[in-house]
Protein backbone atom coordinates (compact mmCIF):
# COMPACT_ATOMS: atom_id res chain seq x y z
CA UNK A 1 0.00 0.00 0.00
CA UNK A 2 1.24 3.43 -0.82
CA UNK A 3 0.22 6.15 0.15
CA UNK A 4 0.02 9.82 -1.75
CA UNK A 5 -0.31 12.98 1.02
CA UNK A 6 2.37 12.58 3.91
CA UNK A 7 0.13 10.97 6.60
CA UNK A 8 2.17 10.08 10.08
CA UNK A 9 -0.82 7.86 10.49
CA UNK A 10 -0.78 5.90 7.62
CA UNK A 11 0.72 2.28 7.59
CA UNK A 12 1.91 -0.71 5.49
CA UNK A 13 1.34 -3.58 7.59
CA UNK A 14 0.28 -6.50 6.18
CA UNK A 15 -2.89 -8.64 7.15
CA UNK A 16 -1.04 -10.51 9.31
CA UNK A 17 0.49 -8.14 11.71
CA UNK A 18 -1.57 -6.00 14.71
CA UNK A 19 -1.62 -2.57 14.51
CA UNK A 20 -2.43 -0.07 17.02
CA UNK A 21 -5.42 1.63 16.29
CA UNK A 22 -5.64 4.85 14.15
CA UNK A 23 -8.24 6.91 15.71
CA UNK A 24 -10.51 9.07 13.93
CA UNK A 25 -9.26 12.48 14.66
CA UNK A 26 -5.70 11.23 13.75
CA UNK A 27 -7.65 10.82 9.81
CA UNK A 28 -6.25 13.54 7.56
CA UNK A 29 -8.65 14.93 4.86
CA UNK A 30 -7.83 14.20 1.58
CA UNK A 31 -5.58 11.47 2.13
CA UNK A 32 -5.19 9.18 -0.63
CA UNK A 33 -3.87 5.19 -0.36
CA UNK A 34 -3.07 2.80 -3.35
CA UNK A 35 -4.45 0.06 -2.11
CA UNK A 36 -2.26 -2.57 -4.17
CA UNK A 37 -3.51 -4.28 -7.59
CA UNK A 38 -5.09 -8.14 -7.95
CA UNK A 39 -5.25 -9.81 -11.23
CA UNK A 40 -8.74 -11.65 -11.74
CA UNK A 41 -9.22 -15.01 -13.92
CA UNK A 42 -11.92 -16.62 -15.40
CA UNK A 43 -11.97 -19.35 -13.20
CA UNK A 44 -12.21 -17.34 -9.86
CA UNK A 45 -15.06 -14.99 -11.75
CA UNK A 46 -17.17 -18.22 -12.92
CA UNK A 47 -16.78 -19.57 -9.51
CA UNK A 48 -17.59 -16.43 -7.68
CA UNK A 49 -20.32 -16.11 -9.90
CA UNK A 50 -22.01 -19.63 -9.65
CA UNK A 51 -22.37 -18.71 -5.92
CA UNK A 52 -23.15 -15.23 -5.57
CA UNK A 53 -24.30 -13.93 -9.46
CA UNK A 54 -25.49 -16.77 -11.24
CA UNK A 55 -26.26 -15.17 -14.35
CA UNK A 56 -24.90 -16.86 -17.58
CA UNK A 57 -22.77 -14.14 -18.78
CA UNK A 58 -20.72 -14.51 -15.61
CA UNK A 59 -20.59 -18.27 -15.88
CA UNK A 60 -21.11 -20.14 -19.14
CA UNK A 61 -18.13 -18.77 -22.02
CA UNK A 62 -21.05 -20.27 -24.87
CA UNK A 63 -23.87 -17.41 -24.12
CA UNK A 64 -20.81 -15.09 -22.84
CA UNK A 65 -19.28 -15.52 -26.08
CA UNK A 66 -22.34 -14.63 -27.87
CA UNK A 67 -23.62 -11.72 -25.53
CA UNK A 68 -22.24 -7.73 -26.01
CA UNK A 69 -18.89 -8.18 -24.29
CA UNK A 70 -18.41 -11.35 -26.18
CA UNK A 71 -16.76 -13.07 -23.50
CA UNK A 72 -16.82 -13.45 -19.55
CA UNK A 73 -17.38 -10.66 -17.67
CA UNK A 74 -16.70 -10.65 -13.60
CA UNK A 75 -20.66 -9.37 -11.75
CA UNK A 76 -20.24 -6.25 -10.38
CA UNK A 77 -20.66 -7.43 -6.90
CA UNK A 78 -17.39 -9.53 -7.39
CA UNK A 79 -15.58 -6.72 -8.20
CA UNK A 80 -17.25 -4.83 -5.14
CA UNK A 81 -16.15 -8.06 -3.01
CA UNK A 82 -12.19 -7.56 -4.88
CA UNK A 83 -12.51 -3.59 -3.50
CA UNK A 84 -13.50 -3.85 -0.15
CA UNK A 85 -10.77 -6.99 0.36
CA UNK A 86 -7.84 -3.89 -1.44
CA UNK A 87 -9.82 -1.13 1.41
CA UNK A 88 -9.58 -3.08 4.64
CA UNK A 89 -5.92 -3.43 4.16
CA UNK A 90 -5.94 -0.07 5.21
CA UNK A 91 -9.05 0.56 7.69
CA UNK A 92 -8.15 -2.71 9.17
CA UNK A 93 -5.81 -0.51 11.19
CA UNK A 94 -7.98 2.19 12.17
CA UNK A 95 -10.41 1.76 15.14
CA UNK A 96 -13.34 0.99 13.30
CA UNK A 97 -16.93 0.74 15.15
CA UNK A 98 -18.47 -0.52 12.51
CA UNK A 99 -19.61 0.35 8.44
CA UNK A 100 -22.07 2.86 8.10
CA UNK A 101 -23.02 2.96 4.59
CA UNK A 102 -22.11 2.48 0.98
CA UNK A 103 -23.31 4.87 -1.76
CA UNK A 104 -23.09 5.69 -5.30
CA UNK A 105 -21.88 2.59 -6.67
CA UNK A 106 -21.03 2.71 -10.42
CA UNK A 107 -20.09 0.25 -12.57
CA UNK A 108 -18.48 2.08 -15.32
CA UNK A 109 -16.60 -0.41 -17.74
CA UNK A 110 -17.06 -4.33 -17.34
CA UNK A 111 -14.19 -6.28 -15.80
CA UNK A 112 -12.69 -9.30 -17.72
CA UNK A 113 -10.74 -12.05 -16.80
CA UNK A 114 -6.51 -11.39 -16.60
CA UNK A 115 -7.09 -7.82 -16.20
CA UNK A 116 -4.86 -6.29 -13.43
CA UNK A 117 -7.40 -4.33 -10.87
CA UNK A 118 -5.77 -1.90 -8.50
CA UNK A 119 -7.52 -0.16 -5.94
CA UNK A 120 -7.43 3.33 -4.37
CA UNK A 121 -9.22 4.65 -1.28
CA UNK A 122 -9.32 8.92 -0.64
CA UNK A 123 -10.75 10.24 2.52
CA UNK A 124 -13.14 13.04 1.23
CA UNK A 125 -14.34 13.99 4.61
CA UNK A 126 -14.33 13.98 8.71
CA UNK A 127 -17.52 14.47 10.50
CA UNK A 128 -18.01 14.73 13.87
CA UNK A 129 -20.33 12.74 15.80
CA UNK A 130 -21.22 12.22 19.17
CA UNK A 131 -18.47 12.16 21.63
CA UNK A 132 -15.95 9.98 20.56
CA UNK A 133 -16.64 9.45 17.14
CA UNK A 134 -16.33 10.68 14.15
CA UNK A 135 -17.61 9.60 10.62
CA UNK A 136 -15.43 8.70 7.77
CA UNK A 137 -16.28 9.31 4.65
CA UNK A 138 -14.49 7.80 1.64
CA UNK A 139 -14.42 7.53 -1.63
CA UNK A 140 -12.99 3.92 -3.65
CA UNK A 141 -12.14 3.78 -7.17
CA UNK A 142 -11.11 0.32 -8.46
CA UNK A 143 -8.87 0.25 -11.67
CA UNK A 144 -8.42 -1.13 -15.30
CA UNK A 145 -4.89 0.45 -15.98
CA UNK A 146 -5.96 3.75 -15.57
CA UNK A 147 -9.22 3.76 -16.15
CA UNK A 148 -12.10 3.52 -13.59
CA UNK A 149 -14.37 0.21 -13.55
CA UNK A 150 -15.97 0.32 -10.54
CA UNK A 151 -16.30 3.95 -8.06
CA UNK A 152 -18.26 4.33 -4.95
CA UNK A 153 -18.54 6.23 -1.97
CA UNK A 154 -18.45 4.75 1.62
CA UNK A 155 -18.42 5.63 5.36
CA UNK A 156 -17.21 3.96 8.62
CA UNK A 157 -17.52 5.08 12.43
CA UNK A 158 -14.32 5.37 13.69
CA UNK A 159 -13.79 6.21 17.39
CA UNK A 160 -11.32 9.14 18.69
CA UNK A 161 -8.74 9.00 21.08
CA UNK A 162 -9.56 7.30 24.42
CA UNK A 163 -9.62 11.01 26.86
CA UNK A 164 -6.97 10.58 28.76
CA UNK A 165 -7.62 10.50 32.72
CA UNK A 166 -6.49 12.75 35.35
CA UNK A 167 -3.17 13.42 36.11
CA UNK A 168 -2.18 12.05 39.39
CA UNK A 169 0.10 13.87 41.95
Amino acid sequence: MQISQSDPTATSQSSTEVATPVYGDELVVGTRYDLGSRTITEDEIIEFARQWDPQPFHTDRDVAAAGPFGRIIASGIHSIAIYTRMSVEVTRTWAVVAGKGLSDVRFLRPVFADTELRGVLTISDIVAQRPGRVEVIMTGELLAGDKPVVTTAFENVVSTRPASGPAVS
